[in-house]
């Protein structure tokens, strides 16, 4: 249950990804006529600059800014859920627990109806087949969450020695 969570989150990052490189695209090109503006200092090259200006490739609009930000978003969003249905995947005590309460109610794991997990409280919610009745599942994956310096840390140290270190 958790790894085909997983899988349909890893197809929606992917997808957000691409989203997020083309509205990424469009800002970059947008802002790259500041660069541009900093090295105008003939009256040619400022003519040409006014002319880039009146054209639609180096002009943001609300709409343009917002896909941005919703790319951004969605990037966020599907990464934390990919990452979180990994993380309960391969957590023995959540899935001995799930296992357990479906036993103990007679809910086969596979009917579930819905599952989702919330991030900032730590928590899984799952519907079990036509009972509407969520069950949640809280605090599995704190002790193994990382601050963002934490990752930044891990990066720098991969980037210089190869790996991090085993234990």
């Amino acid at each position: 249950m958790f790894m085909q969570e997983h899988a349909a989150n890893m197809n929606s990052l992917d997808t957000a990804v691409d989203n997020l490189a083309a509205a990424t695209s469009i800002v970059m090109t947008a802002v790259s006529v500041t660069s541009i503006a900093a090295e105008a200092d003939t009256k040619p090259e400022q003519v040409e600059l006014q002319g880039m200006l009146e054209t639609d490739a180096y002009s943001l609009d609300t709409a343009e800014v917002n896909e941005y930000n919703e790319a951004v978003a969605a990037v966020e969003t599907f990464a934390q859920q990919a990452g979180a249905y990994m993380a309960a995947a391969n957590n023995d005590d959540l899935t001995a627990t799930v296992d357990s309460y479906a036993s103990a109610n007679n809910f086969m794991v596979g009917s579930y109806t819905a599952i989702t997990y919330t991030q900032n409280i730590d928590e899984f919610v799952i519907t079990w087949g036509d009972s509407s009745f969520g069950t949640g599942f809280q605090g599995y994956l704190t002790p193994d969450m990382k601050t963002a310096s934490e990752i930044y840390a891990a990066g720098e140290y991969i980037n210089e020695y190869g790996a991090m270190p085993t234990q």
